[in-house]
């Protein structure tokens, strides 16, 4: 992923002793530009399994801290669910993310974050400097697999990652992920081509109104230079971050 400038991005881990992770390439550079008509990403009948994937001493919290993402940030959500269907970040998306630890960790990363937020950081026993770091690691080597560079799950996890820096991390962090998100979707042919019968498309058109009002910036995903024939959200900071930001709080 670069910044705008074009220029490798490195990922500083505060307080990680010298510590980072180094983007050391964009999707443009890592991945050929696939067919608009495909949905690169790994066959939905991998799963991952939770307990080969983190220590041994988070095992007794995940289960928990899902459950609390479920509650509070993968509820139903009209923008994204259509008129027609509720509940498709957990029967649609919660499939797609366990099929690569990319977006699991992202997600992983949030939920955490969110439970410390919300309930307090000594509650659980995830070390979020530590899973912020593998999630950020995993993106930077999918960046570098030509299978993964542009897949869904992928997109999925910049998404997320972007999601985290916005509600408990660093702008221009957020910034880094956003640019890198809309190279990624430009090297699919657009949102429309993003998979999931849609539902990614209006995922990260739900992110982008949301997470740029909690920053402060312009949206990335505008009409003009990404045409969608999905609606373009009115931004619900409360409901999209699970009640700790306020409408009007940046």
């Amino acid at each position: 992923m670069t910044l705008p400038n074009g220029r490798p991005s490195t990922l500083e881990l505060s307080g990680s002793s010298g510590t980072s992770a180094h983007a050391t390439s964009s999707p443009e550079a890592s991945s050929p530009s696939p067919s608009p008509t495909t949905s690169p990403g790994y066959s939905l009948e991998r799963r991952i399994d939770l307990s080969e994937m983190y220590p041994e001493e988070w095992h007794p919290d995940i289960p928990r801290l899902m459950d609390h993402y479920f509650q509070n940030l993968g509820v139903d959500i009209p923008d994204l669910d259509g008129p027609m269907t509720t509940d498709l970040l957990r029967t649609r998306l919660f499939p797609l993310i366990m099929t690569d630890p990319a977006p699991l960790h992202a997600v992983m990363l949030v939920a955490a974050s969110h439970h410390g937020r919300v309930r307090g950081s000594r509650l659980h026993a995830i070390d979020l400097l530590q899973l912020r770091g593998m999630a950020i690691s995993e993106i930077n080597a999918a960046l570098e697999d030509p299978r993964r560079a542009t897949s869904d799950q992928l997109i999925v996890a910049v998404a997320m990652m972007a999601c985290y820096e916005a509600l408990f991390g660093d702008r221009d962090i957020f910034n880094t992920h956003m640019t890198g998100l809309t190279r990624m979707v430009t090297l699919r042919g657009g949102l429309p081509n993003l998979g999931l019968d849609g539902l990614l498309e209006r995922l990260i058109l739900w992110i982008d109104a949301n997470a740029t009002l909690i920053v402060g910036r312009h949206v990335y995903f505008d009409k003009a230079a990404f045409p969608t024939s999905a609606v373009h959200p009115r931004p619900n900071p409360r409901k999209f971050a699970g009640g700790i930001v306020r409408e009007g709080q940046s």
